[in-house]
């Protein structure tokens, strides 16, 4: 008998698998983000409340016309233009926030537009500015509203000032209303309005003629 030499059969045997560079990969880049996340909450704790208070509480809706807001209004004028609202209001101290005094609302909305408060700053018992804070990824629709509204931007800004570049518009009352251009790089952060008397825009301009 001639001997067969034997042939050697392939393995049917699956191969340990080993984690795959991808997979590293995608681990180091959860871990990068969780430690920023993780970062963001405690740099920014009020940022992190604010948000988790407005998706767990019940807030009340809210309309006023930018073009109706007057810098004569008092406080007690506000409050009564928006009686279904709890306010707090704090005296400031000197160069705190803007104004002498400052008066807040927790809202759901704002003409139309998801937000999470409304700040209403008086000097000499006199409405000076207002402000809505607007959840960052609601900054287009606002955007839309505002261009909407009030037609073509003013003016804008090209470069940042103190981190934020504006656009805004100037109202037939002479006051003004401006918005972030940009979307903030914090995602804990907000949008915002902010709306001028005529006074606090004195005695030069709000805006600046050129500036782009």
């Amino acid at each position: 008998m001639s001997n067969v030499r034997p042939h050697h059969m392939p393995s049917t045997k699956a191969p340990t698998s080993t984690p795959s560079n991808a997979l590293r990969v995608a681990k180091l880049v959860a871990a990068v983000v969780l430690t920023l996340v993780a970062l963001l909450f405690l740099v920014f704790p009020q940022h992190l409340r604010e948000y988790r208070l407005y998706f767990t509480e019940q807030r009340p809706s809210t309309v006023l016309s930018f073009e109706e807001m007057s810098q004569d209004w008092s406080e007690d004028d506000v409050k009564a233009k928006l009686r279904h609202v709890a306010f707090r209001c704090y005296d400031n101290k000197p160069g705190e926030y803007m104004d002498d005094r400052t008066c807040y609302v927790d809202v759901s909305s704002h003409n139309g537009i998801p937000s999470l408060s409304l700040s209403f700053y008086f000097a000499r018992n006199k409405l000076n500015h207002m402000a809505v804070q607007v959840p960052w990824w609601h900054q287009f629709s606002l955007s839309r509203l505002m261009k909407s509204a009030y037609g073509k931007p003013t003016g804008s800004q090209l470069f940042p000032v103190a981190g934020v570049r504006l656009t805004g518009w100037q109202l037939r009352s002479g006051s003004a209303v401006f918005m972030n251009r940009d979307l903030p790089l914090n995602p804990l952060s907000w949008s915002m309005v902010l709306w001028s008397s005529r006074r606090s825009c004195e005695p030069t301009s709000c805006f600046v003629k050129n500036e782009e």
